[in-house]
């Protein structure tokens, strides 16, 4: 990072030759001390740190999505679709606004698990509900959603009471197995 920044800033130059020179002696020198023991000790330690210090227990999986989803309904309503739909969208033309590229992606993502009437589908992170609404309001589906967080819950279970799909719908606050 500092190389290249440095680079930029003209603090480092690349004398009677270019920089694409440079760059592929650098990478020759990074493959010769990639492949030395001591190198390759280097790595392997460094992948088990980075193991143990990812690894998410169970007793902390609950704080962490709280620390990211147990925000304000309000602040979410700011960027998110009316159904508050969080992972990428659909367009299918350009001229899709957000709303109707979170429909395309439902109904994309339904269409991609052949889902079929009197099917039962489990939605692990199921948010605030938008997948698990859709696919119960739109085919003969049981839908049950579990979510770790507190206010994604609260507003699933309140969102699916006021729908008429007569329980196909369910959400639940617990961690999958």
């Amino acid at each position: 990072m500092t190389l290249g920044e440095g680079y930029v800033d003209g603090k480092i130059t690349v004398e009677n030759a270019h920089i694409y020179d440079f760059l592929d002696l650098a990478t020759r020198i990074m493959r010769r001390i990639g492949s030395l023991p001591l190198s390759l000790m280097a790595e392997n330690l460094s992948r088990v740190v980075r193991y143990i210090q990812q690894f998410n227990f169970t007793q902390h999986a609950r704080r962490n999505v709280a620390h990211h989803y147990d925000l304000s309904r309000q602040l979410f309503e700011l960027f998110l679709d009316i159904d508050r739909q969080y992972s990428c969208t659909y367009f299918d033309r350009p001229d899709d606004d957000i709303e109707t590229a979170q429909i395309n992606k439902k109904r994309h993502i339904a269409a991609k698990l052949l889902l079929a009437n009197g099917q039962c589908v489990l939605n692990i992170g199921c948010g605030w509900g938008g997948l698990g609404l859709y696919l119960a309001k739109k085919l003969d589906l049981h839908v049950t959603g579990i979510t770790l967080s507190e206010e994604q819950h609260a507003v699933a279970n309140e969102r699916a009471l006021n729908e008429p799909m007569a329980g196909r719908a369910t959400f639940d606050l617990r961690d999958y197995p």
